[in-house]
């Protein structure tokens, strides 16, 4: 049983491994790049700090994220039961 799950795992990895080696390494290189262009970002920051409001963002969306799954938990092994 534990072959099979580390099986499918493996094949998941090497999968996941492909589709992120297609992925060009930036996709936001041209922004970033013309963005530190503007000298008033600085000025900007010192009044809205984007950065606390990222990291805000980030707590919020791992908080809705475990919500949901635990939410759906029963599901969640309703089907992985069904699958083994």
């Amino acid at each position: 049983m534990l072959d099979k799950i580390d099986f499918i795992v493996d094949i998941v990895i090497k999968i996941l491994q492909a589709i992120i080696m297609l992925l060009p390494l930036s996709p936001f290189q041209k922004m970033t790049d013309a963005i530190e262009s503007f000298d008033f970002l600085g000025f900007l920051n010192y009044f809205i700090p984007f950065d606390v409001c990222l990291t805000m963002l980030e707590v919020w969306l791992a908080a809705v994220a475990i919500y949901y799954i635990v939410k759906n938990l029963d599901k969640i092994l309703e089907f992985v039961k069904k699958i083994f």
